[in-house]
């Protein structure tokens, strides 16, 4: 086990979660753009669509009663059709707020995360046995040996997205540093 510990403490040496958490939101500021791009889209849609709608509407109201009842059904169907989109419009527009409510607590939770995953590494260190076995079982799945007696683990999400898989090897069971 003191090889995975040594592979935490390199990987609080390599990664500098300063640029994590500016990398993670410029990522999140384009997606919000994104967002912002796609909502004001779906708001032009849903204006056409109930034009359309009112337009239809229109020609319903101007109908006499002597008209087919074919046409009748038509603009009716015409009208439900456009309806229903519209509520499709708005349930994605909804969608789409919730994601761009708040800026600024994605923000706060890229860096709460990243202050964890500091934390993680000082603990790591310092921490006694038993607080270091808690935490590496929270972060890699089982510990698996190959044909070539080297120790194979593999990080839990959300720190298979962070870490590269350089660290997935230990050394070879047996020998120094192995276990």
């Amino acid at each position: 086990m003191d090889q995975l510990y040594e592979e935490f403490g390199r990987i609080g040496q390599k990664y500098d979660f300063t640029s994590f958490v500016d990398d993670m939101s410029e990522y999140a500021n384009k997606k919000m753009q994104e967002f912002t791009v796609e909502k004001r889209e779906l708001l032009g849609q849903k204006t056409q669509k109930q034009r359309k709608i009112d337009d239809l509407a229109e020609k319903y109201a101007e109908l006499d009663k002597e008209s087919p009842k074919a046409v009748k059904d038509k603009l009716k169907k015409g009208m439900a059709d456009l309806q229903n989109d519209v509520v499709n419009i708005d349930e994605r527009i909804k969608q789409i707020e919730a994601k761009i409510k708040n800026p600024e607590k994605l923000r706060m939770t890229i860096e709460k995360f990243s202050n964890s995953l500091n934390s993680l590494i000082n603990r790591l260190e310092k921490g006694d046995l038993v607080e270091k076995d808690i935490l590496v079982r929270n972060m890699v799945s089982n510990l698996e040996i190959d044909a070539q007696k080297r120790v194979i683990y593999r990080y839990k999400s959300p720190f298979n997205f962070i870490f590269e898989p350089e660290f997935s090897t230990g050394s070879p069971v047996g020998e120094p540093g192995g276990t």
